[in-house]
């Protein structure tokens, strides 16, 4: 029943993730929303926290980039 999001806090340089940045609050259980890793994500590890449960520790990354050969 409490609000979730993604916020990302950290990202590499040369992203520009525009409103990405900060994805909709989804208040439903099993409610989703997509983000598309396009040309605006480049190679690096990406930082995010969920806004409303920061406080608790609530957090992660994620890396993009192209897989080993």
């Amino acid at each position: 029943a409490a609000p979730h999001n993604v916020h990302f806090v950290k990202i590499p340089k040369g992203a520009h993730l525009g409103k990405a940045t900060s994805g909709p609050y989804v208040m439903a259980a099993a409610a989703i929303y997509n983000v598309v890793i396009d040309a605006r994500f480049v190679d690096g590890t990406y930082e995010f926290v969920f806004d409303p449960h920061q406080s608790v520790g609530m957090h992660g990354s994620m890396t993009v980039g192209q897989p080993a050969k």
